[in-house]
C-alpha cells in the first residue's frame, strides 16, 4: 500500500468507521510510513470540525 492508497482510509479511521479489514491496513501503515503518521492528525481534525467537534488528533 503506498502513501497515497492510504491517504482517503485516513478519515475514514479516524471516525471510527473503516470497512472489515481497512482499520489492520491503516495501522500497518501508520507504523511504516511518517507522512501517514504526520496527516493522520490533520485529518482527525478536520474530521472533528466537519462534525462540530474540538481537535480530533488522534
Amino acid at each position: 500500500m503506498t502513501d497515497a492508497h492510504v491517504e482517503p482510509l485516513l478519515g475514514v479511521y479516524v471516525l471510527d468507521a473503516p470497512r472489515a479489514g481497512g482499520k489492520a491496513e491503516v495501522v500497518s501503515r501508520l507504523g511504516r510510513s511518517g507522512v501517514c503518521r504526520a496527516a493522520c492528525p490533520e485529518v482527525a481534525d478536520a474530521a472533528a470540525a466537519a462534525a462540530g467537534r474540538p481537535g480530533g488528533g488522534r
